[in-house]
């Protein structure tokens, strides 16, 4: 099982091929609650940990930096961050 959505393998896919420098904004889901410990083992991977709501997190970076956290055991899943438009 793989921990990225469809939107999200996509766009790794396409930026690794034109930028790899590009950021990226996502959405990650944890196996548990996100502590500190967890917290600061996502930062070391090179993502920007924005906000942390339970077990889910939002962050930003590279298809690298992505990658990494996909690693990490307590990562569940992964999703591409969309905007939507407010009715």
């Amino acid at each position: 099982m793989t921990k990225f959505d469809a939107p999200l393998k996509q766009k790794l896919a396409e930026v690794e091929a034109n930028d790899a420098a590009t950021r990226l904004r996502f959405l990650g889901k944890c196996a548990q609650p996100i502590d500190d410990a967890m917290r600061e083992a996502l930062g070391q991977t090179g993502v920007t940990v924005n906000s942390v709501t339970g077990a889910i997190f939002t962050a930003s970076g590279t298809a690298a930096q992505i990658k990494a956290a996909a690693k990490l055991d307590f990562v569940s899943q992964l999703q591409l961050s969309v905007e939507r438009a407010l009715y």
